[in-house]
């Protein structure tokens, strides 16, 4: 029995049953699986628009930008290095600590 067999009719559209005799977690269904269901998921709901693949495509943009901001950072630490190095032996025992502190407190 697939996840499948726990959507049945119910005014005209289709409900997942939670306490079905074949449910299961989603994390441990097969990605062909979850596309049955979400097909037919937004075959009962049209008016809902596919976010899966507006919600991938973010991420994938967002992921980019992430990569570009650490290059962007490491290559000028990398022109900075030995001038922050210098600037940081020169303070006192606690300074660094306070520094980090103010920047990250958790």
């Amino acid at each position: 029995m697939s996840t499948l067999d726990n959507l049945v009719p119910h005014n005209h559209h289709l409900h997942f049953h939670p306490s079905g005799p074949s449910a299961r977690p989603f994390g441990r269904m097969g990605s062909m699986e979850v596309n049955k269901v979400m097909a037919s998921w937004y075959c009962a709901h049209p008016d809902i628009p596919p976010l899966v693949d507006e919600t991938l495509e973010a991420s994938q943009q967002l992921a980019k930008q992430v990569f570009r901001d650490w290059d962007r950072l490491h290559a000028i630490l990398e022109r900075h290095e030995t001038l922050i190095r210098r600037r940081w032996k020169e303070k006192t025992k606690f300074q660094p600590q306070g520094i980090l502190l103010d920047t990250w407190p958790t």
